[in-house]
């Protein structure tokens, strides 16, 4: 095995050919791998035209290749790396357009040479044999005949860049080209003829643990920092803590880092929280990471609140009820409101801030109108896409201010709000309550548990008479399983079909996944 650094213009310049074998996947980048490829390029560009002897290299990944000797022709079958090589490929092929467009012919010629080995016909002409799926679509593209029969990540890819070529006026092509075969790099492996190219692949992409971002995170704020063991001293003082506080499971700690970084008010999309923190801190001090460091460590621990409310022997009722509200905003919500959440535990940490601003009682008159803007949108039915974009604006209305909001200002935000974001009505809300089913079969039922739940709660609470029926406690030991149950059953007998008369059908269909026929067991 050899393994070097190549750039580029290492991968293709001369004969070459590199063929994707038949137990690959085909070509499946998609907007989010092209726009972090394209942010690196521009990047890198941008240092070129400001100082070309300082570009240095960007490194994209591994190549992995076997080696097939052929006359006149150096083959390689790509064990690892494919959808890097093909989406370069495609950039190239862009440029070349481009280039032709403009008259740069030298640039063309130098191009089409990286992408066509001429004089060769049929599949040796080209440089990248891509799986089959993709090939009529691959080939179109390095023979400039743009007609595609249908839509495919490749073509999409294609028409991406073009996109972003055709909207940069000024763009120096040549420059372009530069950055991407001269800057651009990866990590070259080449394997020993006659190794097992469907081995050696599944070795590489199924067996062992892939890395989660927060590994990639953890790596890159540690080679931050001074020296090995002041890295070591932050790692017990802050990480360690943080990982162990979220049972250690690193998915959980990538989505607790991405929510960290959403609080001031920033969409983050999964898979970029890796990039967004690396090009945000590449050229940070070793304080601003310690910072940074204990920052994460202290938000952790609001949102494993968020995540894991447990209520503790002698706190008030209104600590008591905020985590409650928690628990129901995490089962119907998810952990779309998170973010925003760990902003108003912050500002209500009496325990790190003697003075901290907000009350447990408003920071309750908060949560309850985040509960009733969810459970009254989920009983309408309406869509949950959009709630990120919500709870971004509430998380950079809170940074652009005093680092919170007040009820007064949750709760005119929320009614701000206009379609399809806003909230319905008591009329619409009323009715789709009554009307519209709350049981769904095969579904976790968590809007119909939280609803069942707090009116059990709320008629437990009221007075019974001068001889109550016994109420069971529902909520102290949450051990016991709970179920939503039918009165009138899902399977009717045929005493029920008797009960309900002639149009037994019509309203069993009607009634039996209401809110009226629900009940917990």
């Amino acid at each position: 095995m050899k393994a070097t650094k190549a750039s580029v213009w290492d991968l293709y310049n001369g004969a070459k050919q590199y063929k994707v074998p038949l137990f690959q996947r085909p070509y499946v980048w998609s907007r989010q791998q092209w726009e972090q490829l394209w942010a690196d390029i521009q990047e890198q560009y941008s240092i070129r035209l400001g100082n070309d002897s300082a570009s240095s290299a960007r490194f994209l990944g591994s190549i992995v290749v076997v080696r097939e000797y052929a006359k006149n022709l150096d083959k390689y079958v790509i064990i690892d790396g494919q959808q890097r090589i093909t989406t370069i490929s495609i950039i190239l092929a862009v440029i070349r357009a481009f280039a032709r467009e403009k008259g740069l012919v030298e640039l063309y010629d130098q191009i089409t040479g990286f992408l066509k080995n001429v004089p060769k016909s049929g599949e040796g002409q080209y440089v990248v044999i891509p799986t089959r799926v993709d090939k009529k679509a691959l080939f179109h593209i390095f023979d400039e005949d743009y007609v595609f029969d249908q839509d495919s990540p490749i073509v999409e890819c294609f028409d991406y860049f073009w996109w972003q070529l055709d909207r940069f006026s000024g763009l120096d092509l040549n420059t372009l080209q530069q950055v991407i075969t001269e800057d651009l790099c990866v990590v070259y492996i080449e394997l020993d003829e006659g190794e097992n190219p469907n081995q050696v692949f599944e070795a590489l992409n199924y067996r062992g643990v892939p890395l989660e971002e927060s590994d990639l995170i953890r790596n890159f704020f540690f080679a931050h920092l001074e020296s090995q063991e002041i890295a070591e001293a932050q790692y017990d003082q802050f990480w360690k803590p943080m990982e162990e506080r979220l049972n250690n499971d690193q998915a959980l700690i990538s989505s607790f880092i991405r929510h960290f970084c959403m609080k001031e008010g920033r969409i983050i999309r999964h898979g970029e929280i890796f990039e967004r923190i690396r090009r945000r801190y590449q050229h940070a001090s070793s304080d601003d990471v310690r910072l940074l460091l204990r920052d994460m460590g202290r938000f952790s621990e609001y949102y494993r609140q968020i995540l894991f409310p447990e209520q503790d022997e002698g706190e008030s009722l209104t600590k008591k009820e905020i985590k409650k509200s928690l628990s129901r905003i995490r089962r119907i919500g998810k952990d779309t409101p998170a973010p925003f959440l760990m902003l108003l535990l912050a500002a209500n940490d009496r325990l790190r801030r003697p003075d901290a601003p907000l009350s447990d009682e408003e920071l309750l008159e908060i949560l309850s109108c985040i509960e009733s803007y969810l459970i009254r949108r989920m009983v309408c039915q309406r869509p949950v896409y959009g709630y990120e974009e919500v709870f971004e604006i509430l998380c950079r209305g809170a940074s652009e201010g005093s680092g919170y909001l007040t009820a007064e200002e949750t709760r005119s935000f929320i009614a701000s709000l206009q379609a399809p974001f806003d909230m319905p009505d008591d009329d619409e809300f009323t009715d789709h309550l009554r009307y519209s089913d709350l049981y769904h079969p095969g579904s976790d039922n968590e809007l119909a548990y939280v609803i069942l739940e707090r009116l059990e709660e709320y008629f437990s609470s009221q007075p019974r008479g001068s001889d109550p029926a016994a109420s069971y406690a529902l909520f102290e030991d949450e051990a016991e399983s709970r179920m939503i149950d039918h009165i009138m059953p899902e399977s009717l007998s045929d005493k029920w079909i008797e009960h309900l008369g002639s149009d037994w059908s019509q309203v069993h269909a009607d009634y039996v996944h209401r809110l009226g026929n629900l009940t917990i067991t």
